[in-house]
């Protein structure tokens, strides 16, 4: 039988102390390694700062599990408390609140906390569906671009806490779980189908392929009229299904949207007049409801972003089901980090078995 593979559990001090004696070091691809290359941490990269969500909580590379300390991530969904939603939703949002913070106060009544969050996650994941089907991306007069990314914005924090919630009592059986994941996958479908119209609209054919005029669209402004509009389609398109890459984007501009005007000898020049490519793309003029578009597309990408890590965070739960616990050593010896377990997430939250 072969021997058990071995983990050394890090953490964000354990990584910190690292780069400083040398016994890691970090690199540009962001991805931290020790001394003899392996893989001892990737960075997850977003763009969206300040947010209540964690990029990331556990990941195992080589020999190393790295496990975020995410008390800050609990104390900052509990500042959320009074965040204002329409209709009962703020009522339900309070609750989860509510049982987390007795939660972390009394480590108690966690069955509660997952309960209600399940609870509260059903009348969102309704809500926001009626809410986002409503949507018309040609008219956004009527749509509160505000109270829609509040509203998603506070469901994806009661995913979070149904997920942590139920990989607490669950611990590797988390993987068994199927409610999280189809909620945080239908979520991105609605989300993602509404950023990808507000860039550029577009339909589907009869073969399946994706009809895209361009005309009049915000990728066509960014394109044609902004200073550093490439720079912005190469960032906006990371959630773009229709693309797979901003090279991908160009191919498709270029066969589609690129005419060639013929090359003629001018006879009162005497010379040969060389051959002239133009985009022939309409661009109108800028006005409130361009403003608009740009506003709600440029917030879906901040919801499609958190979307990413709360997929990340539900895959490393799954991922770390695995791990055989009684096989983790702590890597540093300070009083702090003996205290952590992996079976104890979010540290110091949770008693563990």
């Amino acid at each position: 039988m072969s021997e058990k593979k071995k983990y050394s559990l890090l953490t964000s001090s354990d990584i910190e102390a690292g780069l400083k004696d040398a016994r890691f070091q970090k690199e540009d691809i962001s991805l931290i390694r020790d001394k003899e290359g392996r893989i001892v941490r990737h960075l997850p990269v977003t763009s969206i700062q300040d947010d209540v969500l964690p990029p990331s909580i556990i990941q195992i590379n080589s020999t190393y599990i790295y496990q975020a300390d995410i008390r800050p991530v609990i104390e900052a969904l509990i500042e959320t408390r009074n965040v204002e939603i329409f209709q009962d939703l703020s009522e339900k949002y309070q609750t989860v609140i509510d049982s987390l913070t007795y939660y972390r106060d009394h480590k108690s009544r966690l069955d509660e906390l997952n309960s209600k969050s399940l609870d509260a996650s059903s009348v969102f994941e309704k809500r926001v569906g009626v809410f986002l089907n409503a949507i018309n991306v040609s008219d956004l007069e009527k749509t509160d671009i505000k109270s829609c990314i509040e509203m998603l914005d506070s469901y994806l924090n009661i995913i979070f806490v149904y997920l942590i919630s139920a990989y607490w009592i669950h611990d590797k059986n988390v993987s068994k779980d199927t409610i999280a994941g189809r909620k945080i996958a239908g979520l991105d479908n609605q989300v993602r189908h509404i950023y990808e119209q507000l860039l550029a609209d577009s339909s589907v054919n009869k073969e399946g392929t994706n009809i895209i005029p361009m005309h009049n669209s915000l990728y066509a402004r960014y394109l044609l009229s902004e200073k550093n509009g490439m720079k912005e389609i190469e960032r906006l398109i990371k959630h773009d299904s229709r693309f797979s890459s901003p090279m991908d984007f160009m191919g498709f501009i270029k066969r589609c949207f690129f005419e060639k005007k013929d090359s003629y000898y001018d006879y009162n020049r005497q010379y040969q007049v060389p051959e002239k490519y133009e985009i022939s793309i309409n661009l109108g003029a800028i006005d409130k409801s361009t403003d608009k578009r740009v506003e709600f597309s440029q917030r879906l990408f901040e919801i499609l972003e958190k979307i990413e890590m709360l997929r990340n965070i539900h895959s490393e739960l799954i991922e770390v089901g695995d791990i055989d616990f009684g096989t983790i050593e702590v890597y540093s010896e300070s009083e702090a980090n003996n205290a952590l377990q992996l079976t104890t997430i979010p540290l110091a939250l949770h008693g563990g078995s």
